[in-house]
């Protein structure tokens, strides 16, 4: 997770200050502001989920797919998931 400052304007009550504000990116939001154009209507996937050992931080863990990509390998998870459950 990163972190982003910026610094905002505020008024309130007839008085005016500047506030620090802290944004908390994470490692898609970071690559989807490194790549707009390969993110575009994409979803994030995690290749080895993090409930199975993936690295929730890891760049190299996550790719860009399609819905429809997406899709079938969320069903395959979930059923694997279901089958290490019974």
């Amino acid at each position: 997770m990163s972190v982003c400052d910026d610094e905002d304007e505020v008024e309130e009550g007839g008085s005016r200050w500047t506030v620090k504000v802290v944004h908390f990116l994470t490692v898609t939001d970071t690559l989807r502001a490194a790549d707009p154009a390969n993110y575009a209507g994409k979803q994030i996937h995690e290749i080895q989920p993090v409930k199975f050992g993936g690295s929730p931080t890891d760049p190299a863990n996550k790719i860009a797919l399609t819905p429809q990509e997406h899709y079938p390998l969320t069903t395959w998870w979930k059923r694997f998931q279901r089958g290490l459950e019974e």
